[in-house]
């Protein structure tokens, strides 16, 4: 990083020294230059996890039962961004398409009239060894994890959803399925527990358009 900001001083140096030398042409050549590698490192700054992160972060902050224009969701990410929640240059990895296209689903839509929605939720269980690992024995282990989101419908049922910003292919769906279906059984019996209640739908909904459902 160090040696990445001795880089863009050096650049700007090279074209203040060539403009006032009447070499402009030169000048908005480094300009360009600079100006390219900048936004280039400054993009490859915010991993694939982070923006990740900022996704669900986003998600956190809406309230699920009302609806969002284009605009109420542009000021919400202003104000996370003026609140110093989220840095100005994280904020166009928040991708607002997305966000809406998940409010416009059917999900979204049956999660709106839940009597009780829950967000972010850490929880602690003891399983057996073999409910994470392949060929593990029977001993206890405590695993650790936050519920992204879970839901009381009217009628008493439960539900859970996880957030994924995986890409899928369509006719590929069910890989996701499988790839976190070990991880949701945890979820699941987690929640149970804590609420004294059968979760009766799980749902995994990739943020790239796949709602999948166990």
């Amino acid at each position: 990083r160090k040696f990445s900001y001795c880089r863009q001083i050096f650049s700007l140096s090279l074209v203040m020294i060539c403009k006032n030398t009447g070499f402009q042409w030169v000048a908005y050549g480094l300009l360009f230059w600079f100006l390219y590698h900048w936004f280039m490192e400054s993009e490859e700054r915010i991993s694939a996890s982070r923006k990740g992160t900022l996704m669900h972060l986003f998600l956190q902050k809406l309230d699920l039962k009302r609806s969002y224009s284009s605009e109420e969701l542009e000021n919400l990410k202003q104000e996370l961004i003026a609140k110093n929640i989220i840095l100005k240059e994280e904020a166009d990895s928040i991708n607002l398409t997305k966000i809406k296209n998940f409010l416009n689903s059917s999900l979204a839509q049956m999660l709106s009239s839940a009597s009780i929605i829950e967000k972010e939720k850490a929880f602690c269980i003891k399983i057996k060894a073999k409910e994470v690992f392949e060929e593990a024995t029977e001993e206890e282990i405590l695993v650790q994890g936050i519920i992204d989101l879970y839901a009381i419908l009217e009628d008493g049922k439960v539900l859970l959803v996880d957030y994924k910003t995986d890409y899928v292919k369509q006719g590929l769906e069910n890989e996701l399925i499988k790839k976190y279906q070990n991880q949701l059984k945890i979820y699941s019996k987690a929640l149970e527990e804590a609420l004294d209640k059968k979760v009766e739908k799980v749902y995994i909904y990739s943020l790239g358009g796949y709602k999948g459902k166990r």
